[in-house]
């Protein structure tokens, strides 16, 4: 990289010789080590999903994987599936990635129904990120929408140097809006949804 300061040299002045480059390999690599152990090992990143279960949703398992795969510390909320009528686990490792699963809520019908299935999805997931963190502490949350609720939770980690990364699947007002094309979803529940993607989007 060009903030190497082994590659300046090179560009403005005589190639370093042998000893010199060995020393600066030396100090990088204990500098490397130190801020490793500060971190208490690889950078850890918390992946929240609530839609689809983990791995069954290939997009969200193909970004845990590509991020294992780049030295990350990978774990994952979400609801549980199941397998020929077998529930999942509630807790698995997959190739490097830590799997939590919460019980899901019965499928939503009306707007009620959704409104206590993103609550009881936002309680769940807030228990186990809390458990998560008091193990093992994460520095990133990737939360995958829809809902686009996750951000409060982002928030509440924030004062503890956590940073929020949105990974925008729907949007949800529109989402909202093609359920149902004959009833058009009302007024307040539209400016709800507008809402919470303005508060996903300041915060991320």
């Amino acid at each position: 990289p060009a903030s190497d300061p082994d590659v300046g040299r090179l560009a403005t002045g005589p190639a370093p010789s042998a000893r010199e480059r060995r020393r600066s390999a030396v100090r990088r690599a204990s500098a490397d080590a130190s801020g490793r152990s500060r971190r208490g090992g690889n950078p850890h990143v918390l992946v929240i999903v609530q839609n689809l279960p983990v791995p069954l949703d290939r997009r969200v398992w193909m970004e845990s994987k590509a991020l294992v795969a780049a030295g990350f510390d990978v774990s994952v909320i979400c609801p549980r599936g199941d397998k020929d009528g077998v529930p999942d686990s509630r807790f698995e490792e997959l190739e490097g990635v830590r799997i939590h699963r919460y019980a899901p809520p019965r499928p939503a019908t009306g707007t009620f129904s959704y409104v206590w299935e993103f609550a009881y999805c936002w309680l769940r997931t807030a228990g186990l990120s809390a458990r998560i963190y008091a193990r093992r502490r994460f520095h990133v949350i990737q939360a995958c929408n829809p809902p686009d609720t996750y951000f409060a939770l982002a928030r509440m980690y924030r004062p503890l140097g956590v940073r929020f990364v949105f990974d925008h699947h729907d949007l949800c007002p529109e989402l909202f809006e093609s359920r149902d094309l004959s009833k058009p979803p009302s007024k307040a529940l539209m400016v709800a949804l507008r809402l919470l993607e303005r508060g996903t989007y300041r915060t991320a």
